[in-house]
This record gives structure tokens, C-alpha cells and sequence, in this order.
């Protein structure tokens, strides 16, 4: 089957053929919804062509659920017919602030844009610095790792490799 479920996007995978590509991420722009305070604050980020979620952005607590029971109206242990309540418990591990949530929400729904943006001034970089082999410019180094990391494929950035 050759066909292309984005033209629009380039974050592709080729075919088993090799001959057409594939979209890998949900198709942009995406927006937020709760990243502002007069709107909703549930931090999720949508998507505006495909109409469905694409991410939530921590806010809160995190941590592990997890189910327990107390006793409930004041009972206490060894009680005949002592009542209890089921609840959940949490064992916290950190707290993200609503506005550090907010922010986040936002980097994450520019994310579409910011890959095209960083595709077209790497374009643009590759026409206008000359390509010496004894030359590593940082911005295309850098712009190159940073198209590597959202597509998935991994890079070499100062001898670490990023995924």
C-alpha cells in the first residue's frame, strides 16, 4: 500500500518498500486547553485538524495511587460493627506548580511548529554555512540533534548519544 496518511507533515517513517512515507506523530498545530487562566486548567493539549487529545501536562501531586480503608463516624479498631470507608491514598513524590504545568502546556502544543521551524532554518543554515569538514557549527549540530530527538532517531551531541 502506497499512500500518505500527512502530506503536511514531514515526521515520516518510510514504507517496507521504502517508497512512501508515514506519519509519526498527530498532525499539528495542536492547542491547549487549561494553559491559560481564564480557560480551563486541565493542561491538555489538543489537536485542532484531528479534534483528540495528543498529551496532558502534569499539574499537581505525583505520585502512586493506590486503595485503603479507615475507619469511618469516629470507629476505632476492635469496634463490633465498626464502619469503614474505602479511599485512595497517595504516596507523593513531587508537586508541579500550575504555572510551571501551564508552560509546559504550552511548549508541548508548539511542538509542531517548532519541528517545521527547526527543519526549514536547518534548510536554510545548510545553504548558508559552508559545509567544511574540519568545521562544527553548533547551530546546525544543534538543530540537526534537535530534528533527530523529536523524529525518534538518535544523535551524537558532544559524545552523548540523544534519543
Amino acid at each position: 500500500m502506497n499512500e500518505t496518511l500527512n502530506p503536511s507533515t514531514q515526521d515520516t517513517i518510510e514504507t517496507q518498500n521504502n517508497s512512501t512515507p508515514y506519519s509519526l506523530h498527530t498532525p499539528g498545530p495542536w492547542k491547549t486547553c487549561g494553559a491559560n487562566k481564564d480557560q480551563c486548567r486541565c493542561c491538555q493539549i489538543w489537536s485542532v485538524t484531528a479534534d483528540l487529545p495528543v498529551a496532558i501536562a502534569s499539574i499537581g501531586k505525583i505520585g502512586d495511587d493506590y486503595p485503603s480503608i479507615r475507619f469511618a463516624d469516629g470507629d476505632s479498631p476492635g469496634t463490633i460493627g465498626a464502619k469503614v470507608e474505602a479511599y485512595m491514598e497517595q504516596i507523593t513524590y513531587w508537586e508541579v506548580p500550575e504555572e510551571q504545568a501551564f508552560a509546559n502546556a504550552r511548549l508541548i502544543a508548539a511542538a509542531p511548529e517548532l519541528l517545521a521551524a527547526g527543519r526549514e532554518a536547518l534548510s536554510l543554515l545548510e545553504k548558508l554555512m559552508p559545509m567544511a569538514p574540519d568545521r562544527d557549527y553548533d547551530a546546525l549540530r544543534l538543530t540537526r540533534a534537535a530534528i533527530a530527538k523529536a523524529e525518534g532517531a538518535s544523535s551524537v551531541q558532544g559524545g552523548n548519544e540523544v534519543r
